[in-house]
């Protein structure tokens, strides 16, 4: 629309009825008519009018309503002032745009007018349905970009400001320049955000700065003392075997060798009578998850893969490093691997065995703690499902295993039969049961969701439905008698609205009969003397497994449970390590390509900052803050010059 005081055009939705240079002027006329002794003296002009512009917000801001008495009057005063200092049209509009932004770019205020300035943005700010750092970023921008003399070496940030600005290029760098570029926002150099995101130096070992930065976490989370006892839970992943040079400084190394600490390698040189050097080809991981769901990557080793007596120094010495800092290990989590198992009894004396002392050991530096050895359950239950898919009743004289409970089989042809039933009629009884689910891959038997889904009470249900149409419905009571006890399970260890408070929890009984179940079935086909009936229970590794996951949870619940504080079955698993080594594959190559030992380390850390340090099962989205953000430290060592002459000649 045109201006109603000269004939430039104003955009439609704009606040004011006149162009910038008209409200220039009939102010200004304002003023002399106002107080014409002291038109000419640029500080009375700026204290005038700062005074009624803040009489008019303070009015504004006072009358809420817009058909009162008193914002109507105001109103009417401002209309005759402004109509006092009408000007002329300008000839010629496009030398009045130019003059208009000229005049625009050579307002200065100075420290009385800036102080009133800020009074008023923080009477703006304080409006309802503002964001909660809607200010910090309003601010941030006015001090970075009000003076254009201003260097981008000194521009100073807020922490949050680079909290954000951090995750934002952690998932995605290219997206963040894209918003950088777009000259909406002042935002830091992606050089600066590189700075603050490898101050902690991740390297293979126990770094300092790293348990550093957990304890400093800890802190700022306001995790209580419940929450700092917790678990160690150890997996392996399959890295790229290459060996890198790097620089940090003035110092080169070589990073791809194996490093299990210094204990494991002068073991190694004592056994072997030399010292020898090998390329990585494992990583082996150990994340602290405690009881209320914090978590944190502690420590990882570049290994070969690695060994049981390997496992068990590093295990001790990542126990007393975290028991230094007042973070304490309960129990500790692994999988089925063999490594793992000559591990775990390592663990407990010569004369006991795990099963006899209900997987509970003492821990060697404080005899009085106690410390329980859990298998994984998501890995027992995948183990449970393979078990009944390598039971073929067609092949029962040949290779292959053929379960029998009670003399009856359980074989994986039920599940074919239920699935084929389940697609009869217009609704399935379980809904998310597919192909994927009965013809299984490599692929899809690593998958733990498929694993559950064939075992819960969904699948039982089916099987029931499916037992009422045959004319010979014992054929599936064993099959129906072994999902009853795996869709207990399911439900309480794949669940997280589940709390347990107290020993006398309905769970535990549930628990205790499942396991009674298995180890009766377990008894039953020992004492028989034929040598072909060991193929027709589980493996022995997968009976192992479930034992020290239903009975390592109760012996935890035992020693922890005190009344006061709850545990949730739903967090003792290890989606958390895996998680992470799913992010690992993620920030290299597009989930293609495991990354190097080099590229570990810088990856962990970009972990830690773009996802919560409490678990997504608690509910919280509080990500971790920069290494710097919580203990003073330079940010760039490299040019630092109070370490000039700590600087070591370039050797390779």
């Amino acid at each position: 629309m045109r201006s109603q005081y000269c004939n430039v055009f104003i955009e439609w939705f704009a606040k004011q009825d006149a162009c910038p240079s008209c409200n220039i002027s009939r102010v200004r006329n304002h003023r002399k008519r106002k107080n014409p002794d002291c038109s000419t003296g640029e500080e009375s002009e700026s204290k005038e009018t700062v005074a009624a512009t803040t009489q008019s917000s303070i009015l504004m801001e006072n009358t809420q309503n817009k058909d009162s008495p008193v914002r109507k009057r105001a109103l009417r005063e401002v209309d005759q002032n402004i109509n006092l200092g009408k000007s002329t049209p300008p000839k010629d509009l496009n030398k009045d745009c130019e003059s208009n932004s000229e005049n625009v770019e050579q307002i200065v205020l100075n420290s009385d007018d800036q102080e009133d300035m800020e009074k008023l943005i923080n009477i703006v700010l304080k409006q309802e349905g503002l964001p909660e750092n809607f200010g910090l970023l309003l601010r941030s921008q006015l001090q970075n970009c009000a003076r254009p003399d201003l260097e981008k070496h000194q521009r100073r940030w807020d922490p949050k400001i680079i909290s954000l600005c951090l995750t934002l290029y952690i998932r995605s760098p290219q997206a963040y320049e894209d918003l950088k570029n777009s000259k909406f926002l002042q935002l830091p150099s992606k050089r600066l955000l590189r700075y603050y995101k490898n101050s902690v130096k991740q390297s293979p070992g126990f770094c300092e700065d790293n348990l550093l930065w957990m304890s400093k976490e800890m802190e700022k989370q306001n995790v209580p003392d419940f929450g700092r006892h917790g678990g160690l839970i150890i997996d392996e992943m399959t890295i790229q075997d290459d060996l890198i040079i790097t620089k940090s400084g003035d110092a080169w190394n070589l990073v791809g060798f194996v490093d299990m600490g210094s204990t494991n390698n002068n073991i190694d040189i004592i056994c072997k009578g030399k010292k020898e050097m090998k390329l990585a080809t494992h990583v082996i991981q150990f994340v602290f998850h405690g009881l209320t769901g914090f978590r944190w990557p502690v420590v990882y080793f570049g290994s070969n893969p690695g060994t049981a007596h390997q496992l068990y120094n590093v295990f001790w010495k990542c126990v007393d490093m975290l028991g230094d800092r007042n973070v304490h290990v309960d129990y500790i989590m692994t999988d089925g691997a063999s490594t793992n198992r000559k591990f775990a009894e390592m663990l407990f004396p010569h004369p006991e065995t795990p099963r006899s002392s209900d997987f509970v050991f003492s821990d060697i530096f404080f005899p009085q703690h106690k410390i329980v050895y859990i298998q994984d359950m998501m890995h027992c239950l995948k183990k449970i499902r393979n078990n009944i898919e390598s039971s073929k009743l067609q092949h029962k004289t040949k290779a292959g295993r053929y379960l029998l409970l009670e003399n009856n089989c359980i074989v994986w042809e039920h599940w074919e039969e239920s699935f084929n039933y389940n697609f009869q009629g217009g609704f399935s009884i379980h809904r998310k049961l597919t192909e994927d689910h009965i013809h299984l891959t490599p692929a899809s038997k690593m998958r733990n969701e498929l694993a559950i889904q064939v075992l819960n009470k969904d699948m039982l249900y089916l099987m029931k439905s499916y037992q009422s149409t045959l004319k010979n419905p014992e054929n599936l009571e064993a099959s129906i008698r072994l999902l009853e006890h795996t869709s207990r399970i399911v439900e309480i260890f794949c669940s997280t609205r589940q709390p347990i408070l107290s020993m006398e929890d309905n769970k535990f009984e549930t628990i205790m009969e499942t396991l009674s179940f298995f180890n009766s079935w377990e008894s039953e086909v020992e004492k028989s003397v034929m040598k072909v009936n060991t193929k027709n229970l589980m493996t022995q590794e997968t009976r192992s497994d479930l034992n020290s996951s239903l009975m390592g949870f109760v012996s935890l619940c035992k020693l922890r449970l005190n009344g006061k504080n709850t545990i949730n079955p739903g967090y003792l698993n290890s989606d958390i390590v895996e998680n992470l080594f799913g992010q690992q594959r993620g920030i290299r190559n597009g989930l293609n390509t495991n990354p190097t030992l080099a590229q570990y380390g810088p990856s962990n850390t970009a972990i830690i900052l773009g996802q919560c340090t409490v678990s997504n099962k608690s509910n919280s989205s509080n990500k971790a803050s920069f290494f710097t953000a919580t203990t003073p430290c330079a940010l760039n060592t490299v040019r630092n010059k109070s370490n000039k002459s700590a600087r070591r000649g370039i050797r390779l």
